[in-house]
């Protein structure tokens, strides 16, 4: 897909990763229609960026009818980028309930109601695009990331499941597996240090290799360095053998804690 001239509404722009994105979709002549939370953010993007007619759609996607709501507002467009994401970072038992229930529905919910409520949209367009940005953890787990890896995971299988389902009405679905990233990402973010020998990936490395996955139609991008990449892999094959690795990540507890 060609993005020059292409309309492209893209959830979660106010954020790091969200903003970079925008910007390099912006620098190859697409126009924006970028959501988020923050009107005041998302209205200083839009007018930063290159080009002309991006506009805004400011919404909480965490409340009820917010998803399909986003996409009646958004009007027309070619590509839709479901970029928005809560963390979650926390051990099961010390998740608070409302933050469970809000990981669940920002990660997992949203990104199927407004896949569900944009494919009218792009029929009336002739085809498009859409594209969910999960994480490598939905292939591999972390210790204390277990509603974050799991609905990434769920997010993982929806996406590959729902691309054939699409593909002979010209509509691309593209899963966006970024490991972790330096400067913006979410441990950049929550101030947390990747783990030992991770890898960081720069956002400009990372919004490359995003575009490039959009003109490919590639059902995948994992976007990693190698040794994370097969780690991805082979931890699917073999997750009890990466369970027993991970689990030295745990953080130890003394009895009565």
């Amino acid at each position: 897909m060609d993005l020059a001239g292409k309309r492209v509404l893209l959830t979660g722009a106010a954020g790091g990763l969200g903003e970079t994105a925008a910007l390099a979709l912006a620098e190859r002549g697409a126009t924006l229609i970028l959501s988020s939370r923050n009107t005041e953010q998302l209205e200083r993007i839009a007018a930063e960026l290159p080009g002309a007619g991006h506009t805004i759609v400011a919404a909480d996607l965490s409340e009820d009818g917010a998803a399909e709501a986003v996409i009646e507002r958004a009007g027309e467009f070619d590509i839709l980028i479901v970029n928005a994401g809560r963390p979650g970072g926390w051990e099961l038992a010390e998740l608070p309930a409302d933050e469970l229930g809000e990981v669940v529905r920002i990660n997992f919910e949203v990104p199927i109601r407004m896949a569900r409520a944009a494919i009218p949209v792009l029929r009336a367009r002739g085809g498009g695009q859409i594209v969910f940005v999960a994480s490598l953890a939905g292939k591999f787990a972390l210790p204390k990331s277990t509603m974050y890896s799991s609905t990434k995971s769920g997010l993982r299988t929806f996406a590959w499941a729902l691309r054939p389902e699409l593909a002979r009405e010209g509509i691309g679905v593209t899963l966006i597996s970024p490991g972790f990233i330096s400067e913006v990402g979410m441990f950049a973010k929550r101030k947390r240090k990747a783990p030992p020998g991770a890898g960081l990936i720069s956002p400009q490395r990372y919004a490359r290799q995003l575009l490039r996955a959009i003109e490919k139609n590639s059902g995948e991008a994992v976007i990693a360095p190698p040794h994370l990449r097969a780690i991805g892999q082979l931890s699917l094959i073999w997750p009890g053998l990466f369970a027993r690795i991970f689990s030295r990540f745990a953080p130890q507890r003394k009895p009565g804690e």
